[in-house]
């Protein structure tokens, strides 16, 4: 147990309740102290509820009404509206995800609840909560969040979850953004999806979007995140693409960058697109369905498409659309089940699959 002295207790109790005790006590009531206070009873249902704070000109007719001291019913009131702030402080620092965004060394570990409070507000770049609702609450809510169904969303996680990539993605150096460049770059990358190990393609992907004026960053996904990936424009010139590894598998994965990649080339904007592209809900918009088309449609082209045997489809058969289509038998087998044409069980031991260890993702 803690020290009983260093008890800090989480609720706020207006000064309304000690208002409604000296009413009882005095036999009064609502109507009567509205009239000998001088004020609407709408002012003095807002007095009792803690709506309306109690100026010094309200806490010296309270005094003579109902007693107390005037500095009394103005340190009452202050006393109130710090505990709001510190209840309202609680709730928020209960929504985040702190243990694991510890875990990940995104913040320090801190026993005391004053400390966590900093360290979480210091990790958002914000001085309390009233600035992180100013700052972050637009940003959700102009977000077009397009992520699973069926997976319960936290918005404070995914806050910070877009946080933390947004300051991996700054600190990355990249040039002004080319969408010609970026196009041409596209047969590059599709070779890269043959490589095996995330350390030897990851650097690689990394450089050639940033030639083209993105920052790719690959970063796990937090409790109440279940984002595949985002995608945004940081500036006119500089845009970057986060993407989570969600499934641990590179048809997943490959599709994912690609799709975000066809959101920024058909969709720019600077709200942040956040998104789970390989989600089987097929809950999808209008720019969902042409990223995914994009993305669809450079990993596995449609002349190739029409070249998949109606029958039913072998090892051999994805080995050959692979090599054909220049890309890894996994992305195939992730298109043939994301289209219906094969079960979601079939040829998974053609997929290549990825595990974290610490902030990196490894093959396994």
């Amino acid at each position: 147990m803690g020290d009983a002295h260093s008890f800090t207790p989480m609720w706020a109790s207006p000064p309304g309740q000690t208002i409604r005790t000296r009413l009882y006590e005095l036999g009064l009531d609502v109507p009567d102290l509205a009239k000998r206070l001088g004020i609407s009873p709408s002012v003095v249902d807002g007095l009792l509820d803690g709506r309306a704070p109690i100026s010094v000109e309200i806490a010296r007719r309270l005094s003579q009404v109902v007693g107390g001291s005037v500095e009394f019913w103005v340190s009452r009131d202050c006393q109130y509206r710090d505990d709001l702030i510190r209840v309202e402080t609680d709730q928020w620092l209960s929504d985040l995800p702190v243990q694991e965004m510890t875990r990940l060394g995104w913040i320090r570990p801190d026993r005391d609840w004053t400390s966590r409070v900093s360290a979480c507000l210091s990790f958002f770049g914000v001085e309390d909560i009233k600035t992180w609702r100013a700052t972050y609450e637009p940003i959700l809510t102009a977000s077009r969040m397009r992520i699973s169904a069926t997976v319960p969303r936290k918005n404070l996680a995914v806050a910070a979850w877009l946080r933390k990539a947004t300051c991996e993605a700054e600190a990355v150096d990249v040039a002004r953004w080319d969408a010609s460049l970026m196009r041409e770059s596209l047969e590059a990358i599709k070779i890269l999806t043959r490589r095996k190990d995330p350390s030897d393609f990851l650097p690689k992907l990394q450089s050639l979007l940033a030639k083209t004026g993105v920052a790719l960053v690959v970063l796990r996904t937090l409790p109440g995140c279940p984002a595949s990936g985002a995608a945004r424009f940081m500036s006119t010139d500089r845009a970057m693409i986060v993407v989570s590894g969600r499934f641990l598998a590179d048809d997943q994965f490959w599709f994912t960058v690609i799709h975000e990649i066809g959101h920024l080339l058909l969709h720019g904007s600077q709200n942040m697109i956040l998104d789970d592209p390989y989600s089987y809900d097929k809950v999808e918009t209008q720019e969902e369905r042409e990223a995914n088309r994009f993305a669809a449609d450079v990993l596995l082209p449609a002349g190739l498409r029409t070249q998949i045997p109606p029958s039913v489809l072998t090892h051999r058969d994805v080995i050959s659309l692979s090599i054909a289509a220049g890309v890894s038998p996994g992305i195939i087998v992730g298109q043939l089940q994301f289209e219906n044409r094969i079960g979601r069980n079939q040829l998974n031991m053609l997929k290549r699959r990825y595990k974290w260890s610490g902030p990196s993702l490894e093959m396994v």
